[in-house]
Order: C-alpha cells, then structure tokens, then sequence
C-alpha cells in the first residue's frame, strides 16, 4: 500500500486529475494500492465528484492511513 498524505493539498485542478489517475493504475497494476489521507474538505470533495474515491480507500487522518497498512 502507499500511503499518499494530502495535508498540504489545498486545491486540485482539473490538469491534474490524469496524473492522478495514472498513479492509481500504476500502484494497482502492480498489486499494491493506494491509500490517500488528510485530504482537505474541498481536495475531498473533488475526489469524491470526480469518481476517484471509489479507487480506492481514503483515510482522514495519517495515523489512520499508517494502521490501515499495517493492518
């Protein structure tokens, strides 16, 4: 699992969601997965309109993310 902390994430742009993307398939493809935390209300709810947390697991805080993988 990868655990991608997105605390310091403010704002996503439209440019950057295949990038995004091409992360998620690329950790899937290779049988890991991606497990993002700390994301901001408003990075959340771009994720979430944009289908991107059907993906994969989020996590509010890191701890929670770290225990997750652990786990």
């Amino acid at each position: 699992m990868l655990l991608l902390d997105l605390g310091g994430v403010y704002h996503v742009v439209s440019a950057g969601l295949p990038t995004v993307l091409l992360v998620v398939r690329r950790v899937n493809s290779s049988g890991n997965e991606l497990a993002p935390c700390s994301a901001q209300d408003s990075v959340r709810q771009v994720l979430d309109i944009t289908g991107f947390t059907s993906m994969f697991s989020t996590h509010r805080a890191r701890s929670d993310a770290i225990t997750a993988i652990a786990g």
